[in-house]
């Protein structure tokens, strides 16, 4: 499949949350996105991940999904201990990752969830101006201040129309 075939092109446009969803955003953008490599934006834990890319999976993909259910079963059989985040992100940051989709802005909890040799694809983080408190939010949140690209935004739609436009920022820059 030549470069070209691989392109997705996306015109999302208002997004509606799930009755079900507990978190009150909706996808408020309509934009044309041509991705032809998966880019990663840092989201902490509990600020919504899921939720984005549930609305969106077309363009939206959780750091989960980069491994298939056998591949993390593995994963964890390694792990020493399944609570200290710094022995998961190590281990997670040496692991194969058979195949990225070209056509997704992965959303991860932190930089060493991206495959090494993509690295240079890294947005930043997007953190809300004030913390959830679900789950590992406050750590996670600790973490990603002391990175170099880092973000903060008043709402959920704000953070996810930053990510948008950091997105094409970053993909104009590219093209260059």
């Amino acid at each position: 499949m030549s470069n070209q075939e691989s392109q997705v092109i996306y015109d999302t446009a208002m997004v509606n949350k799930s009755l079900l969803d507990p978190i009150p955003f909706q996808l408020n953008y309509s934009i044309k996105v041509k991705l032809d490599r998966p880019l990663f934006a840092a989201i902490p834990s509990g600020e919504g991940k899921t939720t984005l890319q549930s609305q969106d999976p077309l363009l939206f993909a959780d750091w989960e999904q980069l491994l298939n259910r056998q591949q993390w079963v593995e994963f964890y059989r390694l792990l020493p201990d399944k609570n200290k985040w710094d022995e998961i992100n190590y281990l997670f940051s040496l692991t194969q990752i058979p195949t990225v989709n070209p056509n997704r802005i992965y959303l991860v909890h932190c930089f060493s969830h991206i495959p090494s040799h993509l690295k240079q694809n890294y947005l930043g983080a997007f953190l809300l101006n004030k913390g959830t408190n679900i789950r590992e939010n406050a750590g996670n949140r600790e973490s990603l201040m002391k990175e170099s690209l880092v973000f903060f935004c008043p709402t959920f739609s704000a953070r996810n129309e930053a990510i948008i436009e950091r997105a094409l920022q970053f993909l104009s820059n590219v093209q260059q």
